[in-house]
């Protein structure tokens, strides 16, 4: 080797390394110029999302079709239908999940149309079937093309082991936290190599505390609109009522503040074991 090719060598090897160095610090896992292409499917997605929300949102204003009567209407529809209106709202639920609409919605409906227990019941099995499913659909379509984006990528693969051989708890974590969004952390769990049974146990379990809210809540609401309906409103019961509402907030949000903090203790102690 000559000199100058020995000069040259030696500058691009600190330079290289220094590269990947600046490359790990950054805390990115991805490799160097792919982060573009691996975020451009979501984001088109996501805009597709929100160009057929307004689209939907535009049309049902200009036919005069309000919340209030699409609810009449679901009510109607699964009074006359019986069990054939539970397994249609089932899969209403599940194809929202998918399609990113917002879950909390068709929970406080069920509440309203199923009361407390019936809802919470066809909540679970509606909300799981969906994140099963969303879940499923990431892991065939979107795994694949995230794995030949991030082959040799260290981090990328230590985040993923960790996720995987605690698959179970950190799912629960996950669910319990108010920081994910429902149909966002279907997906984006299925890209991970959690398992499918802990992902929907762990899923079903994490997403009770909301769902009880959320239904009883819906429940509420038709037990008000009874009240005002007739004329007759009972004090007492509007402050048992106000009373309920208040409990069923608070106890929420104290489950997902204790989620919240194991999931950031877990991140730290992570962090600690790839220090060391």
């Amino acid at each position: 080797m000559s000199g100058r090719d020995s000069h040259m060598s030696a500058n691009e090897g600190p330079r290289g390394s220094s590269a990947s160095s600046e490359h790990e610090q950054s805390g990115s896992l991805l490799p160097n110029g792919s982060s573009n292409q691996l975020y451009k499917i979501p984001k088109y997605i996501l805009l597709g999302v929100i160009i057929l929300a307004i689209f939907l949102a535009i049309l049902l204003a200009i036919n005069g079709i309000t919340i209030g009567n699409v609810v009449s209407s679901l009510e109607h529809f699964v009074n006359k239908s019986g069990p054939l209106g539970v397994l249609a709202f089932i899969a209403s639920y599940a194809a929202a999940a998918v399609l990113f609409l917002p879950a909390s919605l068709f929970t406080l409906a069920a509440g309203y149309l199923f009361g407390l227990p019936a809802g919470v019941i066809i909540v679970s099995v509606a909300a799981t079937a969906g994140a099963t499913l969303a879940f499923l659909i990431s892991r065939y379509l979107a795994r694949p093309y995230l794995e030949s984006q991030l082959r040799g990528n260290v981090k990328f693969a230590k985040i993923d082991a960790g996720i995987a051989s605690k698959g179970a708890r950190v799912v629960l974590l996950l669910r319990l936290s108010p920081l994910f969004p429902y149909s966002l952390l279907n997906y984006s769990l299925g890209l991970t190599r959690v398992e499918l049974l802990p992902y929907a146990g762990a899923s079903w379990v994490g997403m009770l505390p909301g769902t009880i809210a959320y239904v009883y809540l819906g429940t509420l609401s038709k037990e008000a609109a009874k009240e005002a309906s007739s004329g007759i409103f009972s004090p007492v019961k509007l402050v048992l009522y106000a009373l309920g509402a208040v409990a069923t907030i608070w106890v929420t949000t104290i489950i997902s503040g204790i989620a919240s903090r194991a999931l950031e203790d877990a991140q730290n102690s992570s962090s600690d074991e790839d220090v060391a």
